[in-house]
């Protein structure tokens, strides 16, 4: 189990490593970072967890974010 910290920590801790803002896409294919639906389910969104992070999110939101979304409402 991840606690908010860590998960924000690990976003940070990504994007420093890529140099670039963490992605829906990106975190799906990387298997060394929580899963998607980690983040929808503990910050109710990926946006939110972008924000809780200090990052300006995209405003269109992915696909991959939306099938998230639907596994936290399920």
């Amino acid at each position: 189990m991840y606690t908010r910290r860590i998960l924000l920590s690990r976003l940070k801790e990504w994007a420093h490593s890529y140099q670039k803002l963490p992605t829906a896409k990106g975190i799906l294919k990387d298997p060394n970072i929580p899963a998607l639906s980690t983040y929808v389910r503990n910050f109710e969104n990926w946006n939110e967890s972008l924000r809780q992070v200090g990052f300006q999110p995209r405003k269109k939101l992915s696909k991959e974010i939306k099938e998230a979304s639907c596994f936290r409402k399920g």
